[in-house]
């Protein structure tokens, strides 16, 4: 199954959201980061590659997963909790919003990551390099009508109850995207096969503080 719309923004900061698909109980709003905001946090990346290994504790079946820097956590956080201001109509800031996790992901090819939610209340992605064209993928397995080389897939119930997969079509375009989505979906990545580079992500789950009882 294939989004039934994208709504693409470049801004400095993530404001502008749309629905991924037409399921109600699946809200993935997403939007774009400027291309040089991008390539900061790109260069952040490659300063955090040898932090702390985080492999052990996530689902991920790839490379290197390891802890985000304070420094990346400045450059992203800010960004994150802008875009969950919006998503949930959070104007006056009556909800502060805490991270729970940040991490990044370097992923090559043949590898992915299985099905798995994650803790927290909201999740985010943001796709910060990604070495391959979704085109030459789908060449990969031509006979396939539904191919999902390389998405990033969110599964949830049909209207009928039937478990299917969203799939994200992921590649070079969605380099400074962000996706915020419930911290509970289903969601899972598939290998990509035409590239030797490296696809680099930041992903984390956020709570909001709560007044004390």
């Amino acid at each position: 199954m294939q989004p039934d719309k994208i709504f693409q923004t470049v801004v400095d900061t993530p404001i502008v959201f749309d629905e991924l698909t037409q399921f109600p109980n699946l809200i993935v709003p997403y939007s774009k980061c400027h291309p040089k905001f991008n390539a900061k946090v790109l260069e952040q990346c490659h300063l955090d590659r040898d932090n702390e290994t985080r492999s052990g504790s996530l689902a991920g079946n790839i490379s290197a997963s390891v802890g985000a820097s304070d420094a990346m956590r400045d450059l992203l956080l800010p960004v994150i909790y802008e875009g969950l201001d919006k998503m949930t109509g959070n104007d006056n800031k009556d909800m502060v919003w805490e991270p729970l996790d940040l991490w990044i992901n370097f992923q090559k090819k043949h590898e992915f990551n299985p099905m798995h939610n994650h803790g927290g209340l909201f999740s985010f992605v943001i796709f910060i390099n990604v070495p391959y064209d979704l085109e030459e993928e789908d060449k990969f397995f031509p006979e396939k009508k539904d191919p999902k080389t390389s998405r990033l897939c969110f599964v949830m119930n049909s209207p009928m109850g039937v478990p299917e997969e969203v799939a994200i079509p992921v590649d070079r375009g969605f380099e400074g995207k962000m996706l915020l989505f419930d911290a509970k979906l289903p969601h899972m990545v598939y290998p990509f096969y035409t590239s030797d580079g490296e696809r680099i992500t930041a992903s984390g789950n956020v709570v909001y503080e709560r007044e004390p009882f």
